[in-house]
């Protein structure tokens, strides 16, 4: 029997893409695309991953907004779609980009203070206005 388990499909999709092996995912992917006749929120978050560790920052771009649009991890969104901007040499609507997501509740100070992306901003007075109110974690002491 042929059936195709989608949910596995998806899986193997994501194992694909974080472990880098990019070889063939653009066809599984557009296969993928095939099975279902309406918009997969999950597959287009693959989408977006896939472009955006292959460098390929336009068609990440694309299917961030897509994300956006579909509300998924709004903050995380609007702070990758901020890196992709930075990227692609729009300094403002990164910045822009960068407000949005802190305003969406993105809060990671070791993510903001050691993410390569922004480490030549960070003696920038707009980085650090931007930035000043997101202070580290507090850890439990055990």
């Amino acid at each position: 029997r042929h059936q195709i388990d989608y949910n596995n499909l998806l899986l193997y999709i994501k194992y694909k893409i974080l472990s880098s092996n990019f070889i063939h995912i653009d066809s599984t992917i557009e296969y993928t695309k095939t099975l279902q006749p309406y918009d997969i929120p999950k597959l287009n978050q693959f989408l977006a991953l896939n472009y955006y560790l292959q460098k390929k920052f336009d068609e990440a771009e694309k299917y961030y907004e897509i994300n956006l649009k579909n509300n998924i991890d709004k903050s995380s969104t609007l702070y990758t779609l901020s890196s992709i901007y930075y990227m692609q040499n729009k300094k403002q609507k990164a910045f822009d980009y960068l407000s949005k997501a802190i305003e969406n509740g993105f809060n990671y100070y070791w993510v903001l203070h050691n993410d390569v992306i922004w480490s030549s901003e960070m003696n920038n007075v707009k980085w650090q206005e931007i930035v000043k109110n997101i202070q580290p974690k507090p850890f439990p002491i055990q």
